[in-house]
């Protein structure tokens, strides 16, 4: 990201929300590093920060799911335990004794 393209924007005066949070660096104002951009790039970043929002968001809704059909298939199991183990009882109680 430090160097996205020649511009004359300051990344610091730009509009972009969280460069760090896309970038794989640290950005610092006290490094000695350019500091320029330019609109387009400001625009790209800017995309990129919203699918990157979009996608942190699309897992935490799908794992939650996941979580939640975990939670249901194992109530079912144990709901079927339950059932056979009863069942189980009620055979042993019902078989007729030898004559």
């Amino acid at each position: 990201m430090r160097k996205l393209c020649i511009s004359s924007l300051n990344i610091f005066a730009a509009r972009i929300a969280h460069p760090d949070h896309i970038a794989s660096g640290q950005i610092s104002k006290d490094d000695f590093l350019p500091k320029k951009i330019c609109e387009r790039c400001v625009t790209r970043l800017e995309q990129l920060y919203e699918w990157r929002q979009s996608c942190l968001s699309t897992d935490s809704v799908l794992r939650n799911y996941a979580e939640s059909m975990r939670i249901v298939t194992s109530t079912i199991n144990f709901q079927e335990y339950i059932a056979y183990s009863m069942m189980s009882k009620i055979d042993t109680h019902l078989e007729v004794a030898p004559d």
